[in-house]
């Protein structure tokens, strides 16, 4: 229900910057189970490409908290393989709330732990 009132709204924008190897994502509207599959698959297909990743949450309106976990283990395999993801902006209020209601604040990732 929660993906579907707003699914309309949410985008996963992807663009590489071939000078740095950059990979910027941005993520917009709410922030689902299937915004983090995106968000996988989008890093997994770039990253030969890809040194590291800037993820942008800013516009991010609501955070279903099923996602959380798989936001974050793509960070950190992504960590592992070299291929850091570092956050640009601001963390908005409802991805902190998110991740502090399924107690992934405590870990080292994107706005928290820092």
């Amino acid at each position: 229900m929660f993906e579907q009132l707003h699914s309309l709204t949410s985008s996963v924008d992807f663009s590489i910057d071939e000078g740095s190897c950059t990979g910027s994502l941005k993520i917009s509207g709410a922030l689902t189970e299937k915004k983090a599959r995106e968000f996988r698959a989008t890093v997994e297909n770039s990253a030969y490409a890809v040194d590291y990743f800037k993820l942008n949450l800013e516009n991010v309106t609501a955070v279903d908290v099923s996602c959380i976990e798989a936001l974050y283990a793509t960070c950190e395999s992504l960590n592992k393989s070299n291929k850091p993801v570092h956050l640009e902006g601001i963390c908005p209020i409802a991805f902190t709330s998110a991740v502090e209601d399924v107690g992934y604040s405590y870990h080292n990732w994107l706005c928290f732990g820092q």
